[in-house]
């Protein structure tokens, strides 16, 4: 899977539930070597989120550490939380930015995981979620895990 369809991927998936996603809050992070994120709990629309995301590219190191600050501010008892990543941690190995820093800062901040096409780091996206995801076992959408009924997305109903 090139980067061009990993990200076309994610972004057709996003797009098939926009519909849904509209009735809640948002806040997406992007990240490769440095991070920005939007959010409706400021000042952008779902529509805002969606633009942003249609205009993500795949470049450049990835440095999972830049989201750590960004993500201990959104992440709640009423919010899902899911990390998308097809890559390694790629960024230069100071006392700052290490793996190991970013395992120690991120240990099951999220949710879900989503590993995309077959080189990911199966091994860190599992230590900064409690359950990982293989987009490869989700058949149209890489969000269908979403809407099966559990008690972590009992509020995402079936039928969206």
């Amino acid at each position: 899977m090139t980067m061009l369809s990993k990200i076309q991927t994610v972004r057709r998936s996003v797009h098939k539930i926009q519909s849904y996603l509209k009735k809640h809050h948002l806040h997406f992070v992007f990240f490769n070597s440095k991070c920005w994120g939007v959010s409706t709990h400021d000042s952008a629309s779902h529509e805002d989120i969606f633009e942003k995301l249609d205009e993500v590219t795949c470049s450049g190191t990835t440095d999972f550490s830049c989201i750590i600050p960004t993500i201990e501010h959104h992440v709640g008892e009423d919010t899902i939380s899911i990390i998308i990543s097809d890559g390694y941690h790629t960024t230069l190995n100071d006392n700052k930015h290490t793996l190991q820093n970013v395992k120690d800062k991120l240990f099951h901040k999220f949710n879900y995981a989503i590993g995309i096409g077959s080189d990911f780091d199966n091994d860190l996206l599992s230590t900064i979620s409690e359950q990982i995801i293989n987009s490869s076992n989700q058949n149209n959408n890489i969000f269908d895990f979403l809407f099966i009924s559990n008690p972590k997305t009992t509020k995402i109903p079936s039928d969206t």
